[in-house]
């Protein structure tokens, strides 16, 4: 077949724009640091980008669900403590007046540090987290303890999904925790009765309120204990996400990003390339000419 100076002129051409396309692509990619800028440039690479940032994404959703987890256990585990110290402070009471030797007056004065302790247990009761109430079960926008101890929120406890499938509880309802509803000491009631106890000026029945009073604290210990227990289950969901979302952002910059030195070596090679077609269609179209004016 003939070779005539049309078809060396558009082969020259089409050569010529394949050069300058991968030229530019290449000068793109050195300026934005990316391997795939379009769709058109990889659609499986896009595919994966897409999911990978997908994944991203609902990795930050999890991480924001567990920091907002750690924050209410953090402050259900602060309030609870002050609980125990408030029982123990009664404990305290009631072993100094349940002896012969405190009066009428020590126990009556005692009786109104109780009764204060009681508005003190109720206040920790209705503690907020946010707009939360922290210990009313499901029913979190009311308080749910009276200032003598009445208890109106419900049994429920919220729970959050940290990954796929994976749920911690992070509330502790009210009933459980004060009212006995697991089966431990009512604290209110124990308080109660010792306020009673030493307002009757009755040693002996105030002696029998500390074993009540042992009995709550054990309670609210194992509560925070539980909370403790809930609290590094969701720092070790938190250290895990952490390394995942650490393995994906790197899989995404290996497939989303270009590598720098193999860009800048590609670009080197390409406008060589490209001076090199550009210097054979001159010679090309100078040739064609001279052809033409003979």
């Amino acid at each position: 077949m003939r070779v005539t100076q049309n078809m060396l002129s558009e082969t020259t051409a089409r050569t010529l724009g394949r050069a300058t396309r991968e030229l530019l692509e290449l000068r793109e990619r050195a300026a934005s640091g990316r391997q795939v800028a379009r769709p058109s440039d990889d659609p499986a690479g896009i595919s994966r980008i897409f999911d990978f940032r997908d994944s991203l994404a609902a990795m930050d959703q999890y991480t924001r669900t567990i920091n907002e987890g750690l924050s209410r256990l953090t402050f259900a585990e602060s309030n609870i403590n002050q609980m125990q110290q408030l029982v123990q402070r009664a404990q305290e009471i009631a072993v100094a007046q349940g002896t012969s030797t405190a009066s009428q007056a020590s126990r009556a004065a005692a009786a109104v540090e109780v009764g204060q302790l009681i508005s003190q247990l109720a206040s920790l009761g209705n503690a907020k987290h946010g707009d939360h109430y922290l210990f009313a079960g499901f029913k979190s926008d009311a308080a749910p303890f009276s200032s003598t101890g009445t208890y109106s929120g419900d049994s429920n406890e919220a729970q959050l999904e940290v990954s796929p499938g994976a749920k911690v509880t992070v509330d502790v309802a009210g009933d459980r925790l004060l009212k006995g509803a697991d089966g431990d000491q009512d604290i209110f009631t124990a308080l109660s009765g010792l306020k009673t106890a030493l307002e009757s000026n009755n040693p002996g029945t105030v002696q029998a309120r500390i074993s009540e009073l042992d009995g709550g604290r054990s309670h609210l210990s194992k509560i925070r204990a539980e909370v403790g227990a809930r609290m590094r289950r969701l720092e070790g969901h938190q250290d895990h996400l952490a390394g995942v979302k650490l393995t994906t952002q790197e899989a995404l910059s290996n497939v989303e990003e270009a590598d720098f030195t193999k860009v800048l070596t590609d670009l080197a090679s390409r406008e060589a390339a490209y001076e090199a077609a550009l210097a054979s269609s001159a010679r090309i179209l100078q040739l064609g000419l001279l052809q033409f004016l003979r």
